[in-house]
């Protein structure tokens, strides 16, 4: 049999093209074009919701500060990369959100390690712009007068003190800085985001592929015909041929000198092939977070259980263990800044350890949050840990 070319038309498709008309399978007559069940973006979209999540539950946080809560923090750093934790007293609240290089007391720019010196923190707009603030002009304009040194280190805040700064003075002048990921070269801070969309979109096109080889195995056949009589005719037989297979007809009778062509092709891949290329580019993605997979490696297959678990406990201490120290490192000058006591554990579901030692892989959740008149150094934020 041969193969579908690319000049091969159906026929009568130039009456029907474009025009919101299909052929229905199985009456053979013009029908209204039925909407496509899936579009390339859906899919790629899915999987890249898929990676939020992942991305969100990767760490627990707690003890944060009133309206602040694990989620927003992830999110904010999936999609803005970084982020800084600040008081603004007008409002008295602790506030985490994006940045930008600002200038305050004279002093602007990078330091000898290209670090931010100072930032004048932004909205989180939610939108993939990060340069869109239309609608939030308002409080763009507030925050635009919030400029901050970024505090480095317990030493420096302890300076300060020194020097004869009041610990409120301090919070209304510095913030503390909070990174996704460590620092690469600064012209190249991209954001989670933007690492895992390539990964989504090859899922997406594994589905696609394995969707692909799937119909090219249905045995489909495209029949030449030279008038509207005997496309009625291949219809008739299209549906004589499903009635026949439905009743365990093994012979059917056809007339006619038509030229039968298998639409599918024979020689082509695996719809399981597609599957595990699927599997090995969701690997990846997830080792980029440094969390465990069921088939972290195809030796795996080769190795004994404790191999195996040794294998899953290296790729799960080195991304992953770097981020939480970010975090954990973040929260002790938050801490220091703002009289609280936050911080960050991993996930139990992630590194498969019961530390809480209450018997199952769960963190519980309290997003509840303090009421808006309560001090700011009450600790009600973040996630429970009981």
């Amino acid at each position: 049999m041969s193969k579908l070319t690319s000049n091969m038309k159906f026929a009568n498709d130039n009456i029907f093209k474009g025009s919101g008309m299909q052929f229905d399978l199985t009456t053979g007559q013009l029908v209204p074009e039925t909407p496509t069940l899936y579009s390339d973006t859906e899919i790629i979209e899915n999987f890249q919701d898929l990676d939020f999540q992942d991305a969100l539950a990767r760490y627990r946080h707690y003890n944060l500060p009133s309206g602040l809560d694990g989620n927003m923090i992830e999110r904010i750093l999936y999609y803005r990369y970084k982020g800084i934790f600040l008081y603004i007293p007008e409002i008295d609240k602790v506030f985490f959100l994006p940045y930008t290089l600002g200038e305050k007391d004279g002093v602007t720019g990078i330091d000898v390690y290209g670090r931010y010196q100072v930032a004048t923190p932004l909205p989180f707009n939610g939108k993939s712009d990060p340069e869109d603030f239309k609608g939030m002009e308002k409080q763009k304009a507030l925050l635009s007068t919030q400029t901050r040194h970024i505090l480095r280190s317990l030493d420096e805040y302890f300076r300060l003190l020194d020097k004869g700064m009041t610990p409120y003075e301090i919070m209304c002048n510095y913030c503390v800085e909070l990174k996704d990921y460590p620092n690469k070269i600064a012209q190249q801070e991209l954001t989670r985001y933007q690492l895992q969309r390539p990964y989504c979109v090859m899922m997406a096109d594994a589905i696609r592929f394995a969707n692909t080889a799937a119909l090219n195995k249905t045995g489909v056949i495209g029949v030449r015909v030279q008038s509207p009589d005997e496309q009625k005719q291949v219809w008739t037989l299209a549906n004589t041929v499903r009635s026949a297979a439905l009743h365990g007809k093994n012979y059917i009778p056809v007339m006619g000198n038509t030229d039968f062509q298998n639409l599918g092709d024979e020689a082509s891949s695996d719809v399981q092939a597609q599957l595990t290329y699927l599997e090995a580019i969701n690997t990846q993605r997830l080792r980029n977070y440094g969390l465990k997979t069921q088939n972290m490696d195809a030796k795996a297959a080769y190795m004994n259980e404790t191999e195996v678990g040794a294998s899953l406990a290296t790729a799960v201490s080195n991304a992953y263990d770097k981020g939480l120290e970010l975090r954990q490192e973040t929260y002790n000058l938050v801490n220091a800044l703002f009289g609280t006591h936050c911080y960050a554990l991993p996930n139990e579901n992630c590194i498969e350890q019961d530390l809480n030692g209450d018997g199952v892989l769960y963190s519980d959740k309290d997003q509840s949050g303090q009421a808006d008149n309560a001090s700011t150094t009450t600790v009600d934020g973040g996630d429970s840990n009981e």
